[in-house]
């Protein structure tokens, strides 16, 4: 069996480390493609779930809006002692509609926040190699030579 001569071996050495090179980037692509998936439902189901958040919000905005303008009919129709015990009634129910608004509001910030987080880390992602850029662009590579575009 003839041995292969000198640049023949260096030949056959760097296939085979492009090769282990190229494996390792189809697994680390894949499992990120996997993550990303599962972020970006994540994000759909926190933007449905904000977006519903959002709707009800508005439904007790309109709701405290009708209720303003009750009140107002009221104190107009009413004698003075029933409008007091009624306004008494209207400040309860405004504010049970205030603080129903205020938990809304905090959790719909705690949902932006956690969207921001989510995207904030596809981002990271997106940086830290897990991701392909779209954008071509060539870096240098630890041995000083320039790589292809990523």
């Amino acid at each position: 069996v003839p041995r292969p001569h000198l640049g023949q071996r260096l030949a056959v050495m760097p296939s085979e480390g492009v090769r282990v090179l190229t494996e390792h980037l189809k697994r680390h692509k894949a499992e990120a493609t996997e993550r990303i998936s599962v972020l970006e439902t994540e994000a759909v189901a926190l933007k449905q779930t904000n977006d519903a958040l959002r709707q009800q919000l508005q439904t007790c905005l309109d709701e405290l809006d009708f209720r303003h303008g009750q009140i107002e009919q009221l104190k107009l129709e009413n004698t003075r002692k029933w409008r007091i015990e009624e306004r008494n009634d209207w400040k309860s129910l405004v504010d049970s509609v205030q603080r129903d608004r205020d938990d809304l509001q905090k959790r719909n910030e705690e949902l932006e926040a956690e969207k921001n987080d989510l995207e904030e880390r596809l981002e990271q992602m997106g940086t830290s190699g897990g991701v392909r850029d779209p954008s071509p662009r060539r870096r240098a590579s630890s041995s000083g030579s320039w790589d292809e575009p990523m």
